[in-house]
This record gives structure tokens, sequence and C-alpha cells, in this order.
């Protein structure tokens, strides 16, 4: 639903573009458009809506994954995914961070450094199993909407 997002437990639509606001300082590197995005499929868990689950074809008991299904919107995946590439480094909050996350609720703040800190720590035990970077990047961004979705179900009741 394009415009509102509502969350399936509580089916209250939220103003358009209120949560876009709450999460434009609180996920660092990731633009306004790419919010907008994502405000439209929040309602899905898991990244299922932007294609960043694995395919699967199983049989009785067998179970093979594959790669992603990319379905779902594209533009929002490849935004996630280059937002995912900021957490090679190490985390940290700038001045300029600071600044944007000072008007935040201490909670949100909360969950925002423990996200950065966790998929910092994700993106290199990771990279150190041998991992290929893509892979890395694309499980940090499927681990990242979790995150968001997160401070979406926090920021949601302070919005009624």
């Amino acid at each position: 639903m394009l415009g509102s997002l509502a969350l399936r437990e509580q089916n209250q639509p939220v103003p358009p573009g209120e949560v876009v606001k709450r999460f434009e300082d609180a996920v660092h590197d990731i633009g306004r458009r790419a919010l907008e995005l994502l405000d439209a499929v929040m309602d899905i868990f898991h990244g299922r809506a932007l294609g960043l689950v694995p395919s699967e074809h199983s049989s009785g008991s067998t179970i093979r994954r594959g790669g992603i299904t990319k379905a779902g919107n594209a533009l929002a995946r490849r935004v996630l995914i280059e937002g995912a590439w900021t957490y090679r480094m190490t985390a940290r909050v700038s001045r300029k961070l600071h600044d944007r996350l000072e008007p935040l609720s201490v909670v949100i703040r909360d969950i925002a450094w423990k996200a950065q800190v966790r998929l910092c720590a994700r993106y290199r035990r990771l990279a150190a199993a041998g991992k290929p970077k893509v892979v890395v990047t694309t499980a940090i961004a499927r681990e990242m909407v979790g995150f968001i979705w997160a401070i979406a179900r926090i920021a949601q009741p302070a919005l009624d």
C-alpha cells in the first residue's frame, strides 16, 4: 500500500511520510527516496517484498536454498545493498551523525547503535569466513531491514 504503513498486527495506518521522517535520521547513509520505497513495503517483514530472501527448491525432507529471489522492488533492494556497504567500516558515531541523532528518542538511538555494532561485526565475521563480498553485503542488507522494521514498530505508537 503506497503512501502509508500499516502493521499487520495492529491494522492501523500511519500517516504518509511520518515513518520516513523518523527513519531518515536513524538509519545512516540511506536517502529519503529509499525510505519512501521502504515505507511502501514495510508491512511485509524479512525482505520478502524486497527480494532479499533465498530461493528454495525443496522436496520431502531435502531443503535446497539458492540465491536471493530478486522479486519485488529493485530500487529499494539496490539502495539497501548500497547502504549495507557502509558496514565494512568500524562502528562509530561521527559528529555529523551525532547531531542528526540528537532529536530522536533514546530508544530509537539505541536500536540504531545496536544495528551499527551488530552489522559491522557481522560483516567482518562473514568476510573473515571467506564469503564473497557481495554475498556478505546482501546478508547485511537483509538484516538491516529487520532493524528498520524495529524502529518503525517503536515509532508507530508515537504517531497515534
